[in-house]
């Protein structure tokens, strides 16, 4: 259908992977790139949730009432923080409003988020998502770093003094979160990583199995970069924790980095269910993370994110998800769309036969 962002050809309608093809299309800003990312947005603004969130899937095609039914009943914070940091930019760059009150919206989810965690856990982070009405009380690192740039991104475009539509500061709410970051996920100069999870062994949904692991890229660029950027805003009211980013990237490099100069999910040590393939997707976060944190410092590992995602994409823009430790390119491996997520219970997955969109928009994120 017009203007759906799809995480695959034929697969769902997803709010995370949207935001990020949108922000993708804001940041090239080609011909006619803008416009068509605007037309995606307003798609966006109609599937809205009065509480400000957005399903993580729906339906691509259209249902009788010319809307997209949700695939399960399931928000996610990292959702509503790509969809709101894709708004704000394009009203940013545009010197406009038009997606403020949206944007104001999907912060009245995110501070919910913030406030069931607190109410659980004492710490002011974020429930990962909520299934069927149910709060997720663990909190998701990598996603706490999405959603504080997407804070960034908002008070960019609208101004310190930004509330939520319910009248809450969404500068607080981004100091908080970026306090709890260090407190809680950042485990200190002797390990110099960040816990995946918090509280420590309490699983976000879908991560359970092989999926949750420590000491991965995803966290690390996600963490650093957010913590970063926020110490060096103008909006930081707590302590300059910037040199955090600089040691976590540095060790992460180390352990993560494959063959081929890209990014494993997690350090190999050959245990079951760990691999050797570098993604793509994990590359462009790096590369993402160390340009935004020190380019100079980590112009080398830069170049060889890029050089990576280059040799995976076909010549129509395509990307193959992984390349194994022998140079055989492979497609992606997901989530099971058809399949319920259980709390406490592995998200099946099942073998793709479709490029993904994600792969693509983060490697032009990333400047390949």
């Amino acid at each position: 259908m017009p203007y759906v962002t799809c995480a695959s050809p034929s697969g769902k309608m997803v709010s995370y992977e949207g935001g990020y093809m949108l922000l993708a299309l804001l940041t090239k800003a080609g011909s006619g790139e803008v416009v068509l990312a605007k037309n995606c947005l307003d798609e966006w603004v109609k599937l809205q949730k009065t509480d400000g969130s957005w399903s993580q899937q729906y339906e691509p095609y259209l249902n009788a009432a010319g809307s997209h039914d949700e695939t399960l009943d399931l928000q996610v914070d990292s959702g509503a923080a790509m969809l709101a940091w894709a708004m704000s930019k394009y009203d940013k760059d545009q010197g406009t409003t038009t997606y403020k009150a949206t944007v104001q919206k999907a912060f009245n989810f995110l501070r919910d988020c913030q406030y069931y965690f607190l109410v659980n856990q004492g710490v002011k982070l974020l429930c990962n998502q909520r299934l069927n009405g149910s709060w997720n009380y663990s909190s998701f690192a990598g996603d706490c770093g999405e959603v504080l740039l997407a804070a960034k991104a908002c008070l960019d475009a609208y101004g310190a003094d930004t509330l939520n539509e319910a009248g809450y500061s969404i500068k607080t709410f981004a100091n908080d979160l970026y306090y709890a970051m260090v407190l809680c996920h950042w485990l200190g100069d002797a390990f110099r990583y960040f816990r995946t999870e918090y509280p420590f062994g309490v699983i976000p949904w879908g991560m359970e199995g092989y999926a949750l692991k420590q000491k991965m890229p995803f966290v690390a660029a996600m963490a650093s970069w957010s913590i970063y950027a926020w110490a060096k805003s103008p909006y930081l009211e707590a302590s300059d924790y910037s040199e955090i980013a600089t040691k976590a990237l540095d060790f992460i490099n180390t352990i993560t980095v494959g063959r081929w100069g890209g990014y494993l999910y997690s350090p190999y040590y050959g245990e079951p269910g760990e691999t050797k393939k570098e993604y793509p997707v994990y590359t462009a976060f790096m590369a993402m993370a160390m340009n935004a944190v020190d380019a100079s410092r980590y112009s080398h590992m830069i170049d060889r994110c890029k050089a990576l995602i280059q040799w995976l994409a076909l010549p129509d823009g395509r990307v193959f998800d992984s390349v194994d430790e022998d140079g055989y390119l492979y497609v992606a491996e997901v989530l099971d769309p058809t399949a319920d997520l259980i709390p406490g219970v592995a998200a099946p997955t099942i073998e793709a036969w479709q490029f993904l969109g994600h792969d693509v928009a983060c490697g032009l994120l990333a400047g390949a």
